[in-house]
């Protein structure tokens, strides 16, 4: 696997966390189960953990050539997949709501 590879496949796993996150957020407040204005923080994780999981994969890589890429690209696939989900299912949770969203102005 390239590098170019593990760096789209790590971006596109962490860049989907705040995507499926919000989603999570906002089909809680729909449903009442937490107070309107109610907020997502994401960044601490999107800094720290993405060049984590570079750095990991390389040092791996050190020792067991291709295992270290192999490895986080399979965790960022599962945890991509894991987010499409987690969106799909707070999507339906919000389209199913009780109480609609209302959006600021």
């Amino acid at each position: 696997m390239s590098t170019w590879a593990l760096f789209i496949l790590v971006a596109l796993a962490w860049l989907s966390y705040p995507v499926a996150g919000g989603a999570g957020v906002a089909a809680d407040v729909a449903e009442g189960k937490r107070p309107e204005g109610s907020h997502f923080s994401f960044l601490p994780e999107l800094i720290v953990f993405p060049a984590a999981f570079l750095g990991v994969a390389f040092l791996i890589d050190l020792f067991l050539m291709p295992w270290g890429r192999r490895t986080v690209a399979g965790l960022c696939v599962l945890m991509f997949a894991a987010h499409v989900y987690t969106f799909a299912r707070d999507l339906w949770r919000l389209r199913n709501a009780d109480k609609p969203i209302h959006h600021r102005e």
